[in-house]
C-alpha cells in the first residue's frame, strides 16, 4: 500500500538525519529522537529515531548488549524516566 510505502520512505529520511547527526559530531556515540504527542501526555522514540556508533558497539561485551539496550525505548510521560 502506498501509506506504507511513505512511512517507510519517511523512516528512511528520519534515520540518515540521525545517523548524519551521531557522525558528524566528534565523540558521540549516541543519538536519540523523541516525539511529544499532539495532546503532551507521551513521549515515544520513532521508528529510525535513533543511532549508535557501530565502532562503540563492538566495545560492548557481548555487542548485542548494547543493540539490546538500545532496541528496549519505551515511550513515556514527560518528566518521567530518562527521556521525559
Amino acid at each position: 500500500p502506498k501509506s506504507s510505502l511513505l512511512a517507510r520512505r519517511d523512516e528512511d529520511i528520519l534515520s540518515r538525519t540521525v545517523q548524519d547527526c551521531g557522525l558528524h559530531a566528534y565523540g558521540a556515540i549516541f543519538v536519540e529522537l523523541w516525539v511529544l504527542s499532539s495532546d503532551g501526555t507521551l513521549l515515544r522514540r520513532p521508528p529510525g529515531g535513533s543511532w549508535m556508533d557501530p565502532q562503540f558497539i563492538y566495545t560492548i561485551s557481548p555487542p548485542s548488549l548494547a543493540e539490546q539496550a538500545n532496541e528496549q525505548a519505551q515511550p513515556c510521560a514527560p518528566g518521567v524516566s530518562l527521556a521525559g
